[in-house]
């Protein structure tokens, strides 16, 4: 047991109460529960000493277990396949990192510093790409020296559809009626979607019932689909780690309230052996949660390290105390709101802008912006320019172009006559950020960069 610990935090598994991600895994007494990254479903293991008693796939929502056994799976890193050895081995050069971060950890840094221990996919895999990825490389070779020389990157592309090609279903009724000499099929998880549909009519079209979204047209052929995008529940995660409570440590309910931890039980459910937490309340009234609901309990903290006093079960106190709180909580997003609004009322600045500079400016990027991107840029042009405050959060994930869309803010605000500051977390990143700065401001201004 110890040795599959290691090997799975080795490989860069998270270890929680409840492994309900990619990535993640959960030890509670003889039930091992693992969701592999490049699986669709977790598996859970039920162990009889040190022997596998049974696998099974688990919902990561609900927690319930599939009825099938599993005889074997398999399962790959999360992160990097290292061994103790390697693993030691990264850990101390990322430690010694020269890269300026706040946390100087293997998941931070562990890609900067493989060197030796890491192997290029390229050569141990055949492969070809999806799409050409010349003009990707290209950026990449000018900026840096990778370890994964260029050559290997030579690999065939699959050619680019001609006979059929996506669309966009915003009204299929137009659609249907602009290719009705086509042969036209339309897909739907039932037939109830069909006739809650609003199509026109449904004279010399194929229904195929089954799941999935496919818009596609051809030159004799078109096929809708009536299903819609399924939209998966947020799940409220565990916020409480079972392992670090011990026994007599007090514990919040969100429905009942402050109670005692106890500990974890074992009991027998409709002829189902199932895990506990066990929290006791006043007159030592007891309530069991099942382990897979660890999300209605937290630990409780009081400011000064005060002692709380157990609630009881059966009296609305709690419920009470709840609706204060909400009360209170009101109150602060209202003055959050006032706040806003007082921002919205001031004066800002007017900046002009020329549109032609800036198409200019736009086209020497070396790339072509993506339609949010461009969104994004139109947005932020618009408030600069419309002489009120501007409060902006432009969110995405990394390498989705934001420095890109910051530029054009820096851009105009410069060629008004004022200074433009970039605030970089890293030195890291302030790098990359200067770089791609000095590829787009060919303009005749000072540049300069203060790294601390």
């Amino acid at each position: 047991m110890k040795e599959l610990k290691d090997t799975l935090y080795h490989w860069g598994y998270h270890f929680t109460d409840i492994a309900a991600g990619r990535g993640e895994v959960s030890f509670r007494g003889d039930i091992i529960d693992i969701f592999p990254i490049d699986a669709d479903k977790p598996y859970r293991i039920s162990m009889f000493d040190e022997e596998v008693e049974t696998i099974q796939y688990y919902d990561e929502n609900t927690q319930k277990r599939d009825p099938d056994e599993l005889e074997s799976f398999t399962f790959t890193p999360a992160f990097l396949a290292l061994d103790k050895s390697q693993y030691e081995t990264l850990k101390s050069r990322v430690e010694r990192s020269k890269y300026d971060t706040f946390v100087k950890d293997i998941n931070s840094l562990g890609l900067w510093h493989l060197d030796d221990l890491g192997v290029s996919a390229l050569e141990e895999f055949s492969g070809v790409w999806a799409s050409g990825i010349d003009e990707e490389l290209k950026e990449i070779y000018d900026l840096t020296t990778p370890l994964v020389e260029r050559k290997a990157f030579l690999l065939p592309s699959i050619p680019e559809g001609h006979k059929y090609r996506d669309l966009e279903a915003v009204n299929p009724n137009k659609l249907l009626e602009s290719h009705k000499d086509k042969k036209i099929t339309i897909l739907a998880k039932n037939e109830s979607i069909v006739r809650g549909s609003e199509l026109d009519s449904f004279a010399n079209i194929e229904f195929v019932y089954q799941e999935g979204i496919v818009n596609i047209i051809g030159g004799d052929r078109l096929i809708l689909s009536l299903n819609k995008p399924l939209k998966r529940k947020r799940v409220k995660k565990a916020g409480i780690v079972l392992d670090a409570l011990k026994p007599g440590d007090y514990v919040v309910h969100e429905n009942y309230g402050v109670g005692l931890f106890k500990g974890i039980e074992k009991r027998e459910i409709l002829g189902s052996l199932s895990e506990f937490v066990v929290m006791h309340y006043q007159n030592e009234d007891a309530l069991l949660i099942p382990v897979s609901s660890l999300e209605v309990i937290d630990r409780y903290v009081a400011e000064g390290g005060s002692l709380p006093i157990l609630d009881r079960l059966g009296k609305a106190s709690f419920k009470k105390l709840k609706a204060k709180v909400r009360e209170k909580l009101f109150a602060i997003a209202s003055q959050i709101i006032n706040l806003s609004a007082q921002r919205h009322l001031k004066k800002g600045i007017r900046l002009k802008k020329n549109m032609e500079e800036h198409a200019i400016f736009m086209s020497e990027a070396g790339f072509v912006h993506t339609e949010d991107q461009e969104r994004a840029i139109k947005e932020m042009l618009e408030d600069m320019s419309s002489g009120k405050i501007m409060d902006r959060l432009l969110s995405a994930d990394v390498g989705f172009g934001k420095t890109e869309v910051a530029m054009n803010g820096m851009f105009i605000a410069v060629k008004n006559g004022y200074q433009a500051m970039m605030i970089a977390p890293t030195t890291l990143t302030f790098i990359t950020a200067f770089q791609i700065f000095e590829r787009a401001f060919l303009f005749p201004w000072y540049q300069n960069r203060k790294a601390r």
